[in-house]
């Protein structure tokens, strides 16, 4: 969760000056007036170095292990896809004499978002996951324990692991039916709730 936060924070000035200018181009032509763009550039530089260093390191030492392996798994398209953006922008930041004319363009916002994304999937996932297992252990707890199997001298409680084919087991009105069966006499209410959900019979 924390690593979320500060994956989404550390890169919303990147955004907001690269997606601003897209949008309002007069925008970006204030703040290269305002700042110069050399200085933009350089602060883009160490929030995406900062993204990538610090939430998205997991990616990048799962990642390039996987392909260092030759066992590429989805972990190695965030540093493929990160990196390159990343690697090309530091170009065009320090050294853009080795690129094209007109080619020295940055990334930073991209490279910053695809980690942003994949760690909220991940979160998301997590929270999903944290979900499905309590509801699952909240239904195991409505599993009945034992089983009033009828036998000679009177009903006995007995685990329900020890049930066999064959026994004959009572089942008193608003019980849970502790195991798989017919019913053989009587008519009653059953609890549903750990097939249906429902809190009634």
């Amino acid at each position: 969760g924390r690593d979320v936060v500060i994956a989404a924070l550390l890169p919303l000035p990147i955004f907001v000056v690269e997606m601003g200018g897209h949008v309002w181009p007069d925008f970006h032509h204030w703040l290269a007036g305002a700042f110069g763009e050399r200085a933009i550039r350089l602060a883009s530089f160490a929030l995406a170095l900062a993204v990538l260093a610090g939430p998205g390191r997991r990616f990048f030492t799962t990642g390039l292990a996987a392909l260092a392996r030759r066992a590429p798994e989805m972990n190695a398209l965030v540093p493929l896809g990160a990196g390159a953006a990343f690697s090309y922008s530091v170009v065009s930041t320090f050294a853009p004499g080795l690129l094209p004319a007109g080619q020295d363009h940055v990334y930073y916002e991209a490279a910053t978002v695809i980690v942003t994304l994949i760690l909220l999937g991940r979160w998301l996932e997590d929270r999903a996951k944290g979900r499905a297992g309590a509801a699952i252990r909240s239904l195991l707890t409505l599993q009945a324990k034992t089983a009033r199997v009828l036998a000679v001298g009177g009903p006995r409680d007995v685990p329900v692991e020890a049930v066999r084919v064959g026994d004959l087991v009572l089942v008193r009105p608003g019980e849970r039916l502790p195991v798989d069966g017919e019913g053989t006499e009587g008519a009653s209410h059953v609890d549903e709730s750990m097939l249906t959900g429902e809190p009634v019979p």
